[in-house]
């Protein structure tokens, strides 16, 4: 666990973390099944995926961002994303 501020926590994706995600997904039009985050989960277990969950107290600002690392699979995955060119 980060803490950056006060306002501002970055922690390992956890099991409890699923339901806050699935709601903050939805509420902004982007519903994402519980499954999906248990899977991710499952992944990060075995050492497949790292995911870190950043929590922001919202006294600042109404709009948060989202991250999201991307990865080179053998069949090239999201590798060609990451070249600017």
């Amino acid at each position: 666990m980060i803490e950056f501020e006060q306002n501002l926590l970055i922690s390992k994706f956890v099991s409890s973390d699923i339901p806050d995600l699935v709601a903050c997904f939805a509420k902004h039009g982007w519903p994402k099944s519980i499954d999906i985050f248990e899977q991710h989960l499952q992944e990060q277990k075995s050492g497949y995926r790292e995911i870190w969950v950043a929590s922001l107290a919202a006294s600042r600002s109404d709009v948060v961002g989202i991250g999201v690392g991307l990865y080179g699979e053998p069949d090239g995955g999201y590798a060609a994303a990451q070249n600017f060119m």
